[in-house]
């Protein structure tokens, strides 16, 4: 591995209609707490065998894998990765 960034953080479960109609908390307008419950989904990393690999956080496994082209017959090194925000 050569570099590596983080996929964007997953938002909280959104609750149904009937969970904040029975939940007192949803009312309050209390919002504060809604950050401590985002969690990191996902990891990227470059490699010097001409890949990026993309692992899930949780368990650790590679998700999926790409492959860049090599250049005169050489690998090619993947020294920077960015992750962008899902939309």
């Amino acid at each position: 591995m050569l570099s590596i960034a983080w996929g964007p953080p997953m938002p909280p479960k959104s609750k149904t209609t009937t969970e904040k109609d029975t939940d007192p908390k949803a009312d309050s307008g209390d919002d504060d707490d809604d950050d401590d419950e985002w969690s990191d989904s996902w990891l990227v990393t470059g490699c010097s065998d001409s890949s990026l690999r993309k692992w899930d956080v949780t368990t650790g496994r590679m998700i999926e894998r790409m492959g860049t082209n090599k250049m005169r017959g050489e690998r090619t090194l993947v020294w920077t990765v960015g992750v962008l925000g899902l939309v």
